[in-house]
């Protein structure tokens, strides 16, 4: 069978009707999980070979299946960047950006801040 997208989508038809009639059919899902990852559909891919090893915990295809997952996975955050702050010398390794951060950057941000916090002086009557 040629893996286009249209038989892939029919293979799959067929094998959601076949197991209406076998319901914990482990060769059923495991070929399901195998076309949602042919068909680029990972979380349900993942979803069936879950059920595959809750059914059979020593399936060796799935727990195949489940690595790639994973594999996938890390592939695709392994360029992600911690979005949590850091401490100044983590942002900055250059002194004249450290110097910079410091004369321009921290005023403008902080100074407004103190100013408000203290209020702006006596009420007018």
């Amino acid at each position: 069978m040629k893996k286009t997208p249209a038989a892939l989508k029919r293979a799959e038809d067929a094998i959601l009707a076949a197991k209406k009639y076998g319901d914990d059919d482990v060769k059923y899902l495991s070929a399901l999980a195998l076309i949602y990852e042919d068909r680029l559909m990972f979380s349900e891919s993942k979803t069936t070979w879950e059920r595959v090893l809750e059914i059979n915990p020593d399936n060796l295809e799935a727990l195949a299946g489940m690595a790639r997952f994973y594999a996938k996975e890390v592939e695709k955050n392994k360029f992600r960047v911690d979005l949590s702050p850091l401490e100044d010398e983590d942002y900055f390794y250059d002194e004249n950006l450290a110097r910079y951060y410091d004369t321009y950057y921290l005023p403008l941000y902080t100074e407004p801040l103190s100013i408000l916090k203290k209020g702006f002086g006596k009420p007018a009557l």
